[in-house]
């Protein structure tokens, strides 16, 4: 971050933005815009929000196939997926027109193999809501117990804006 007088567009930080440990909070906010997070919209979502799919274990979603190991078994980017597409299809309702959400954080532990023909169900719940960040729990299980678990952060976008801003990394 900026610190006045050293490219902040401001000279003096309000007290708020010094509570809050902003060092230039215009700064902050355009960076935002330019990344096309809209910081001024307060999130319309609710913690409690969940979601859940089931999929069976095809070769196609094994380690072996993904090659993230050697071995036919559910491969951990496999079940990263799984939760990152539950997680934004449960709140995907709630969005207004022309918004989406991007996964920004993943941290989970993937503590159970599952073979090939086995189903796994994962299950989300929106557990908190900061603005425009959304973080879920997220759990994956098959018919012998839990096999994965952790957080999943993600931000509401303007699409437009954003794929404004990653097809302008080509020019």
């Amino acid at each position: 971050m900026n610190r006045p007088g050293k490219g902040c567009m401001t000279a003096r930080r309000t007290d708020r933005e010094k509570a809050a440990g902003l060092h230039c909070a215009r700064n902050e906010k355009s960076r935002a815009v330019r990344q096309g997070f809209n910081i001024e919209r307060e999130s319309t979502m609710e913690p409690g929000i969940t979601g859940k799919k089931t999929i069976t274990v095809t070769e196609a979603l094994t380690a072996k196939a993904l090659g993230s190991g050697e071995l036919p078994v559910f491969a951990t980017p496999a079940m990263i997926a799984l939760m990152e597409e539950t997680a934004w299809r449960s709140v995907a309702p709630k969005l207004s027109e022309g918004e989406g959400t991007v996964g920004t954080r993943m941290e989970v532990s993937h503590v159970s193999a599952t073979p090939v023909g086995m189903e796994v169900t994962c299950e989300t719940k929106l557990i908190g809501t900061d603005r425009k960040r959304l973080t879920f729990e997220v759990k994956a299980y098959d018919a012998s117990g839990l096999i994965g678990e952790g957080t999943h952060e993600r931000f509401v976008i303007e699409n437009g804006r954003f794929m404004d801003k990653a097809e302008g990394k080509r020019a």
